[in-house]
């Protein structure tokens, strides 16, 4: 027996409400398939690739959805508040690297990103782009493009070791935290910064922690232990819009930064829990799961009302 990922999905549903009715469920729509997931702002824009040429842009403040077109062969790969888009682009000709542009969704205008090759971004905010850069032969680095005048800073890190978070939304980068380890992640949504900590036997991020009042000394006061990680990870994890959401194996987990409600997805056993991936914007959790068995498939996205 073949079981839709959508009916898995919502007949497994746990959601709690801020301020709903005790053990109210959410119903889980689904949004169709598209060549992406769905990348979103943490506040009110959500984006994925609808299909080749088309992008869909969802804005939660307003309950609308509409399209952008897509150059062929371009990729969505992060989302900064406004509606500005990071995309990656073959570049021409094609053995020449990468080439991306910044994309302002809701006015349709392009801006180009004087890239150097080797360049590889992954991360926007409203004024700086981040991502790894190749300064000589065999070399990398961490740096930050302003992406509308295209100045540069670099703070000499290497991609392998520890480095300091930086707010991308900053005029100097702020630090954010004080240095962490390259594969822990972290995000901040002022005043609360969500971190992975600790590490377990295997050396792998062991806790995911939220805290309060994060400086560049130390990670502030902590709120709340959010989850034991280490050979589960914990991965895919947004802050923004009053919600902290992750995921955790087969789950989709979630709290609230005020009263600690809780959002649960999860897929049943017997389901493929393939490409799990979730993000949120102030109001909706969006979740996407591969349609076969990896991301050449294309996805499945899926999304509920939180608040």
């Amino acid at each position: 027996m073949v079981v839709r990922p959508a009916l898995v999905l919502a007949c497994c549903l746990a959601l709690v409400l801020p301020g709903a009715a005790r053990g109210a469920d959410a119903a889980l729509r689904s949004l169709g398939t598209s060549e992406s997931p769905a990348l979103t702002d943490g506040t009110r824009y959500a984006v994925f690739l609808s299909d080749a040429t088309h992008l869909t842009v969802r804005d939660d403040a307003r309950d609308r959805s509409f399209e952008v077109s897509n150059l062929a062969g371009c990729r969505p790969v992060a989302l900064a508040e406004g509606a500005r888009l990071l995309r990656e682009c073959p570049a021409d000709p094609p053995d020449t690297g990468l080439r991306y542009e910044v994309v302002n969704l809701t006015q349709e205008t392009v801006n180009d990103v004087p890239v150097q090759p080797g360049d590889v971004f992954t991360d926007i905010g409203t004024r700086w782009v981040a991502g790894l850069s190749q300064p000589g032969p065999g070399e990398l680095t961490r740096t930050y493009m302003d992406w509308r005048t295209g100045r540069r800073e670099s703070f000499g890190e290497d991609p392998s070791d520890a480095r300091v978070p930086r707010d991308l939304d900053s005029v100097g980068l702020a630090a954010i935290s004080p240095p962490r380890p390259a594969e822990f992640a972290v995000e901040a949504d002022d005043p609360f910064t969500v971190a992975q900590t600790g590490r377990d036997g295997q050396g792998r991020p062991a806790y995911l922690d939220l805290y309060r009042g994060t400086t560049t000394h130390d990670l502030g006061v902590r709120e709340a232990r959010l989850e034991r990680c280490g050979a589960t990870a914990c991965q895919s994890i947004t802050i923004g819009g009053g919600l902290v959401t992750w995921v955790k194996g087969r789950q989709v987990r979630g709290r609230a930064l005020r009263g600690g409600q809780r959002v649960l997805v999860r897929i049943a056993a017997g389901a493929s829990a393939a490409g799990l991936r979730a993000t949120h914007t102030r109001k909706t959790v969006y979740v996407a799961l591969f349609r076969g068995e990896d991301e050449s498939s294309g996805y499945r996205l899926y999304a509920l009302d939180w608040r």
